[in-house]
């Protein structure tokens, strides 16, 4: 049932409302990383969670300059970031949880995990 124009209520078939009514259109897949050290196991599971997603969320908190650093905190680098999205084969990669120690600094982190995504270097693992 529907409402009707004279303020009543109409019968209309379940095809006509889907043939009128309804629009099919594709989803979007979002994948988020966060709090992940860079090891080959964290690695695998990150590229297979994020493996064709139109969107990653990922985190990078560390600059590529202090990967020793990230790793002892088990977190990510802007360049490993990029690198699993590129490995991961998403459309887009957006980095977040940047570290405090960088603040003014988050559009070089930015272009650092694009730089890393667009070069499509292969995991070190």
């Amino acid at each position: 049932m529907a409402p009707g124009l004279d303020g009543g209520t109409v019968e209309v078939p379940l095809g006509r409302l889907k043939a009128e009514a309804l629009s099919l259109t594709a989803g979007q897949a979002i994948a988020y990383v966060v709090d992940a050290g860079f090891t080959a196991e964290n690695a695998a599971r990150i590229v297979d969670l994020a493996r064709g997603a139109d969107l990653l969320f990922i985190e990078a908190p560390f600059r590529a300059a202090d990967a020793e650093l990230a790793g002892a905190r088990r977190h990510l680098t802007t360049a490993q970031a990029g690198q699993l999205a590129a490995a991961a084969g998403v459309r887009r990669v957006v980095p977040f949880h940047f570290s405090p120690r960088y603040v003014g600094q988050e559009e070089a982190m930015r272009r650092e995990v694009e730089d890393a995504f667009l070069e499509g270097r292969p995991l070190p693992f």
